[in-house]
């Protein structure tokens, strides 16, 4: 009756002090790694986890580096105060150690290793996601105040 568990079920049944699932699962759609069976779970779970904390390093990568970025991005950089890019930076550093442990990860695997990653990361995130939506607040509502002042514009 293996198959009749829930993602859930599953989760809780691995021998190592994760987070609850409830809170990976809401941050990291980690769901989909019980829909198929596999004997190296705690591997998929950080893979779904690096898989957004990459979305996020790559968009913060664009932040610090914005060449040809979507017009949305160069907007939201516009009038970037010198305390957001620094917090900007923060940000990437720390995404960029995720995905570098990751990496490490991926050479040899040990199963112990899998868990303290998921743990360690998980708590870094919550307070990094926080950090990130103070942020996106912040340029948006500095791009809001400073497009209101602004009446016309060039379309090409």
């Amino acid at each position: 009756m293996e198959d009749e568990k829930t993602a859930q079920e599953k989760y809780e049944s691995l021998s190592f002090e994760l987070p609850t699932f409830k809170q990976v699962a809401e941050d990291f759609d980690i769901e989909k790694v019980f829909e198929k069976d596999s004997s190296f779970a705690l591997r998929d779970i950080r893979h779904a986890i690096v898989e957004k904390i990459t979305a996020y390093s790559q968009l913060f990568e664009t932040f610090q580096n914005p060449g040809s970025s979507p017009m949305f991005i160069l907007t939201l950089l516009r009038n970037t105060k010198e305390q957001d890019k620094e917090i900007i930076s923060e940000i990437y550093k720390k995404l960029a150690k995720i995905q570098i442990d990751s990496i490490k990860l991926d050479t040899i695997y040990k199963e112990k290793n899998e868990a303290i990653f998921i743990k360690e990361t998980v708590e870094e995130w919550q307070e990094t996601k926080t950090k990130i939506l103070e942020l996106i607040e912040r340029l948006e509502k500095e791009t809001d105040k400073k497009s209101s002042t602004k009446t016309s514009g060039y379309f090409g």
